[in-house]
């Protein structure tokens, strides 16, 4: 629990801090289109690169960043995995597992490599606007992106508002449930010991508290609002309201050649 980075800020005096959240939210949905349109090699080394310049440009600690890589390793391993071995195409080699000959294609290695580029990039990406950008800042740049929506009927306000405690609610659970992990293991529960199906077992032990713990906070929460005589209908007021810079322009400009670049010249 302790490796999600969703909703977890590192603050830090950077070039990618002081930038606008709509233009890291705008750059963010870009690279990912741009990270899915990646058709070979180059260009993912290129994507890898560029994730490489944004890091730097965080000046947050490499292993902060790749600790969010750690929820999804299970993920980076099946899907690598599957495509390898079930993918079919220009045979490369082959063995027999028992009587079953597994063939390893052209294909299938390829198709597993960009899978996997693409899972942990997206990540990496992710990681860092939210690492580089607080949860109110980036609810509040997401409402204000999509503020028109307003006139369709479409609660934006109320949709960012239940983003927000959902952002800063999986922090808090983190911490929760480490804290129920220690007591655990103070009463003598040893996680890593036993299989599979005897680790999922011990692991109950930590998601009922945990459910319990959610819904008692939550409704606190609820109760607080209510004494606050929060009310989503109506209108507030923004204590820093969201201002563009230059240098906002700019990465904008940089993002819009990067993506028409990757679609009509680089193909």
């Amino acid at each position: 629990m302790s490796n999600i980075t969703l909703g977890q800020y590192y603050k830090q005096k950077s070039f990618l801090h002081d930038l606008d959240p709509r233009t890291k939210l705008f750059s963010t949905f870009i690279f990912f289109v741009m990270v899915f349109l990646c058709d070979n090699v180059y260009k993912y080394l290129a994507a890898a690169l560029f994730t490489g310049l944004v890091i730097y440009l965080s000046k947050i600690p490499l292993k902060h960043i790749f600790r969010g890589l750690k929820p999804v390793l299970y993920i980076l391993v099946i899907t690598a995995f599957f495509n390898m071995f079930f993918t079919r195409g220009v045979k490369l080699f082959s063995f027999k597992i028992f009587r079953y000959e597994v063939i390893i294609s052209k294909e299938g290695l390829y198709f597993a490599f960009t899978m996997t580029a693409r899972i942990i990039l997206v990540v990496l990406f992710s990681s860092l606007l939210t690492y580089t950008t607080t949860p109110k800042k980036i609810v509040d740049g997401m409402e204000k992106s999509f503020g028109f929506l307003k006139k369709i009927k479409i609660p934006v306000g109320e949709i960012a508002m239940i983003m927000l405690i959902a952002m800063r609610f999986i922090p808090v659970m983190s911490n929760e449930a480490r804290k129920i992990m220690d007591a655990q293991r103070i009463r003598g529960m040893v996680f890593e010991d036993g299989n599979f199906l005897e680790r999922g077992k011990k692991y109950i032990s930590i998601v009922i508290p945990l459910f319990v713990a959610t819904i008692k906070k939550g409704d606190l929460l609820a109760t607080a609002m209510e004494c606050r005589c929060y009310n989503p209908d109506s209108k507030r007021g923004k204590l820093y309201p969201l201002k563009y810079a230059k240098k906002d322009m700019i990465v904008y400009f940089i993002m819009i050649i990067l993506l028409l670049v990757m679609i009509f010249i680089w193909r």
